[in-house]
């Protein structure tokens, strides 16, 4: 089975969640992400105060230059968070979501 890509697994006001951050960790502990408390390869960042839309939009832009697609699924998910940003025009340009069909994973262009 390929090894999956890093991406952001959960977007939200008080909590953003990278999973399979790998070589990426340097660049996420500089944006204040770090290892999940029972790491596997995952890296968190809490917010209190919570994020308002800004500082959502300001994460999001650092995790869509790192190059990383955010998550599709049920519910609110990170690229349904991204999306809604862009709606809003504090995020503009395409990013990646990532999905999965069954066991395999596919990126697509937003």
């Amino acid at each position: 089975m390929p090894t999956l890509p890093a991406y952001v697994s959960m977007a939200r006001f008080d909590w953003w969640q990278v999973k399979c951050a790998g070589a990426l960790r340097p660049a996420l502990v500089q944006l204040g992400f770090r290892p999940a408390l029972l790491p596997r390869g995952e890296m968190n960042v809490h917010f209190q105060p919570q994020l308002d839309f800004e500082g959502m939009a300001r994460i999001a832009r650092d995790l869509i230059a790192l190059g990383l697609p955010f998550s599709a699924g049920k519910e609110w998910c990170p690229s349904e968070v991204v999306e809604d940003l862009r709606d809003r025009g504090l995020v503009t340009g395409p990013f990646e979501q990532i999905y999965w069909t069954g066991a395999d994973c596919h990126l697509r262009t937003l």
